[in-house]
């Protein structure tokens, strides 16, 4: 069970996360615990695919993304979602 946390996730409890998710296009970023910025563009994608992204780009030792690195997933048709990359794998790993 998560406590009270500032981030949209936490606070929704994954709702705003999951009305996201339900569109088929998206712009998905992270910054790196370097201050580098990741970045992509996904069209007519499966809903679970900007979390995959995020969790393929974890695995990217060169990317340097921690736990606590912020992620934005933008729906084309709707509003952006705000997550760490913790909460973007938790999430990930609740719906799969």
């Amino acid at each position: 069970m998560r406590g009270r946390h500032p981030h949209q996730f936490a606070r929704d409890g994954g709702r705003a996360v999951a009305a996201a998710l339900r569109q088929r296009s998206y712009n998905v970023a992270a910054i790196g615990a370097t201050g580098s910025t990741i970045s992509t563009q996904l069209w007519n994608v499966d809903p679970n695919e900007p979390l995959r992204v995020v969790r393929a780009w974890t695995q990217d030792a060169a990317k340097h993304l921690t736990l606590s690195c912020p992620v934005v997933i933008a729906p084309h048709d709707g509003d952006p979602v705000f997550m760490t990359v913790g909460e973007v794998l938790d999430f990930y790993a609740e719906r799969t």
